[in-house]
Protein backbone atom coordinates (compact mmCIF):
# COMPACT_ATOMS: atom_id res chain seq x y z
CA UNK A 1 0.00 0.00 0.00
CA UNK A 2 2.68 2.77 0.91
CA UNK A 3 4.61 1.61 -2.11
CA UNK A 4 1.85 2.50 -4.41
CA UNK A 5 1.56 5.71 -2.56
CA UNK A 6 5.49 6.69 -3.02
CA UNK A 7 5.01 5.16 -6.62
CA UNK A 8 1.51 7.73 -7.44
CA UNK A 9 3.95 10.42 -5.69
CA UNK A 10 6.73 10.13 -7.98
CA UNK A 11 4.25 9.99 -11.35
CA UNK A 12 4.59 6.10 -12.07
CA UNK A 13 2.11 4.05 -13.12
CA UNK A 14 0.68 2.02 -10.23
CA UNK A 15 -1.54 -0.94 -9.50
CA UNK A 16 -2.73 -1.38 -6.23
CA UNK A 17 -4.72 -4.60 -5.24
CA UNK A 18 -7.43 -4.80 -2.59
CA UNK A 19 -7.39 -7.22 0.51
CA UNK A 20 -11.23 -7.07 -0.63
CA UNK A 21 -12.16 -11.06 -1.05
CA UNK A 22 -12.29 -12.47 -4.21
CA UNK A 23 -16.13 -13.96 -3.14
CA UNK A 24 -17.60 -10.60 -2.96
CA UNK A 25 -16.95 -9.67 -6.73
CA UNK A 26 -19.53 -11.53 -7.88
CA UNK A 27 -22.51 -9.31 -7.66
CA UNK A 28 -25.68 -10.94 -7.21
CA UNK A 29 -29.10 -9.76 -8.63
CA UNK A 30 -30.96 -6.82 -6.50
CA UNK A 31 -28.15 -6.92 -3.82
CA UNK A 32 -26.68 -3.35 -3.12
CA UNK A 33 -24.08 -4.73 -1.00
CA UNK A 34 -22.59 -6.48 -3.23
CA UNK A 35 -22.78 -3.74 -6.22
CA UNK A 36 -21.29 -0.61 -3.82
CA UNK A 37 -18.76 -3.53 -3.01
CA UNK A 38 -17.82 -3.97 -6.57
CA UNK A 39 -17.90 -0.28 -7.57
CA UNK A 40 -15.95 0.48 -5.07
CA UNK A 41 -12.92 -2.51 -5.41
CA UNK A 42 -12.69 -0.97 -9.31
CA UNK A 43 -12.55 2.37 -8.60
CA UNK A 44 -9.86 1.27 -6.45
CA UNK A 45 -8.36 -0.92 -8.85
CA UNK A 46 -8.97 1.25 -11.90
CA UNK A 47 -8.15 4.61 -9.97
CA UNK A 48 -11.23 6.10 -11.60
CA UNK A 49 -14.59 5.00 -13.27
CA UNK A 50 -17.68 6.63 -14.70
CA UNK A 51 -21.11 5.28 -13.53
CA UNK A 52 -24.38 6.61 -15.57
CA UNK A 53 -27.75 6.20 -13.99
CA UNK A 54 -29.55 5.74 -17.47
CA UNK A 55 -33.57 6.22 -17.35
CA UNK A 56 -35.79 5.47 -20.11
CA UNK A 57 -32.96 5.98 -22.48
CA UNK A 58 -31.36 9.37 -21.28
CA UNK A 59 -28.78 9.76 -18.60
CA UNK A 60 -30.47 11.11 -15.79
CA UNK A 61 -27.11 10.83 -13.22
CA UNK A 62 -23.31 10.51 -13.69
CA UNK A 63 -20.79 10.00 -10.79
CA UNK A 64 -16.70 9.76 -11.09
CA UNK A 65 -16.02 7.53 -8.51
CA UNK A 66 -12.29 7.77 -7.63
CA UNK A 67 -9.93 5.37 -6.22
CA UNK A 68 -7.11 7.64 -5.90
CA UNK A 69 -7.19 11.47 -5.69
CA UNK A 70 -4.58 14.24 -4.41
CA UNK A 71 -4.27 14.36 -0.64
CA UNK A 72 -5.34 10.66 -0.16
CA UNK A 73 -4.09 9.35 3.78
CA UNK A 74 -2.65 6.09 4.53
CA UNK A 75 -6.07 5.25 6.31
CA UNK A 76 -8.23 6.09 3.48
CA UNK A 77 -6.13 3.57 1.44
CA UNK A 78 -6.49 1.02 4.18
CA UNK A 79 -10.22 1.60 4.34
CA UNK A 80 -10.20 1.44 0.32
CA UNK A 81 -12.09 4.81 0.65
CA UNK A 82 -13.25 6.36 -2.64
CA UNK A 83 -14.65 9.94 -3.85
CA UNK A 84 -17.62 10.26 -5.61
CA UNK A 85 -17.75 13.30 -7.97
CA UNK A 86 -21.28 14.31 -9.74
CA UNK A 87 -20.49 15.44 -13.32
Amino acid sequence: MLNAMAAEAEALFTCYFSRIPQVTFLVGRHNVAQISTFLIANAVIFNEIKLQIVLGGEVYRSYILKGMWEGKTTSQWYDDSIKIVEE
